[in-house]
């Protein structure tokens, strides 16, 4: 069952991505609101939580929560700009006696400039229902940043295993990430256009040795990857070109 958990992360994602994307559409498509070409352009601060996956040595990597804020900026509908701030835990077990430590706990920090542009930029269609809209919506993110990891190791109980070198429990270190989701538009909450749900799938890669605080063998160049499932609410500031308008 642990030799399957990769997979079952994967599908986990895909799952949850699957019924966010499905959980604004309307029953019946005959007629429906939408606020298209409305609050297009401004200041936006979303909030949110996910589920993070550390790939590194261990065999075992357990979902666990991480908190997530942004600070974005859209020039248009399908572009944007922004600041990320992440603090969760990545943590490793190595239920198999492959190393010197039983499990890895990482208490970290991020923080990334990103940007992101929408299917809509390139696909111009007008959706006809909550669900094409999603769809328009759909959105490749990159990102450049800093990660802060805290580690804490502990051993197998009979002390056996080597690593190569020592330990690193703390650093600073560079963070690629990219971005996967859509926007999920909410009218009427708070008024037309100024809500909104983000579904997110996030693939990080950090380049160090030590994001779960060690090295497993001289050979070894391993560098650290994690990956965060996540939901977010966004508030839209209101734009100066704000109107309502129906779609039918």
């Amino acid at each position: 069952m642990k030799a399957n958990q990769p997979a079952a992360t994967h599908n986990f994602f895909a799952v949850a991505l699957f019924v966010l994307l499905f959980a604004g559409v309307s029953q019946t498509y005959a007629q429906a609101d939408f606020f298209y070409g409305l609050n297009n352009k401004g200041l936006r601060i979303s909030a949110g939580f996910g589920a993070s996956t550390l790939q590194t040595h261990f065999n075992s990597n357990p979902l666990n929560v991480v908190f997530i804020g942004n600070l974005d900026y859209n020039i248009n509908r399908y572009v944007s700009f922004g600041l990320e701030g992440q603090y969760g835990t990545l943590k490793g077990i190595d239920d198999e006696h492959r190393l010197k430590y039983y499990g890895s706990t990482n208490k970290y920090f991020s923080a990334t400039a990103n940007a992101s542009v929408g299917l809509g930029k390139f696909a111009d269609f007008t959706p006809n229902n909550r669900l094409q809209d999603a769809i328009k919506q759909l959105y490749l993110g990159i990102g450049i940043g800093a990660i802060k990891t805290n580690n804490v190791l502990v051993e197998h109980d009979d002390k056996q295993g080597t690593i190569y070198g020592n330990p690193q429990l703390q650093g600073k270190y560079l963070l690629l990430a990219a971005n996967l989701g859509t926007i999920i538009d909410l009218p009427g909450i708070l008024g037309p256009d100024r809500l909104a749900i983000i579904p997110n799938f996030q693939l990080n890669y950090v380049n160090s040795l030590y994001l779960d605080g060690f090295q497993s063998s001289q050979d070894s160049n391993l560098k650290g990857f994690y990956n965060i499932i996540s939901v977010k609410l966004r508030y839209k500031f209101k734009s100066t070109q704000f109107r309502k308008r129906r779609v039918i």
